[in-house]
């Protein structure tokens, strides 16, 4: 494969104090590539996607995407990447509206494009929006997906723009 390298992992390494999450992986993955991490549970599989998605620092070792450092440049590294973890995490206690509002303000530039997301999302009715994202069915969650996915998905330049097309796509449905 000739694609151009995506990402890069050198000897990184994650500890926290007596656990050693990961010690001294290193691979690359190159643009267009399908590639696994696989291994049996507390392998350090996810710890070096949280790595990747710069949600986790390594303690040692260096990790790029696109040529982007993943510390140094998590910035532009999270305007590449799309990160959706199979389990909800922190988020499964929130509801489906509080977990709208939550996305919202970390993708939204302004406070005022934050309310029109939210009042775009309520007159969606979804039934799910006062549910716990941990009661929500896997498939729905896996369906909206991370913003950036959805910006993708629609074709748009920002969220308030996925959302209106998202409303006219279940005006369609129904």
């Amino acid at each position: 494969m000739s694609g151009r390298l995506a990402i890069k992992a050198i000897n990184l390494e994650k500890d926290y104090g007596r656990i050693i999450a990961l010690k001294g992986i290193s691979f690359d993955v190159k643009e267009g590539e399908i590639f696994g991490l696989i291994g049996p549970n507390d392998a350090g599989k996810s710890t070096t996607l949280r790595i990747l998605a710069t949600l986790l620092k390594p303690s040692a070792g260096r990790a790029e995407v696109y040529g982007h450092d993943v510390v140094k440049e998590a910035k532009e590294v999270g305007k590449l990447i799309s990160y959706l973890p199979e389990e909800a995490g922190a988020y499964k206690n929130l509801t489906g509206y509080e977990y709208l509002e939550f996305m919202a303000k970390l993708y939204s530039k302004t406070e005022r494009s934050v309310d029109k997301m939210l009042k775009l999302g309520v007159e969606i009715e979804v039934e799910f929006l006062c549910d716990r994202v941990a009661l929500i069915n896997r498939g729905i969650i896996v369906e909206v997906g991370t913003p950036k996915e959805l910006k993708e998905r629609y074709n748009a330049e920002n969220l308030e723009e996925v959302f209106m097309k998202a409303v006219a796509k279940m005006e369609v449905k129904f």
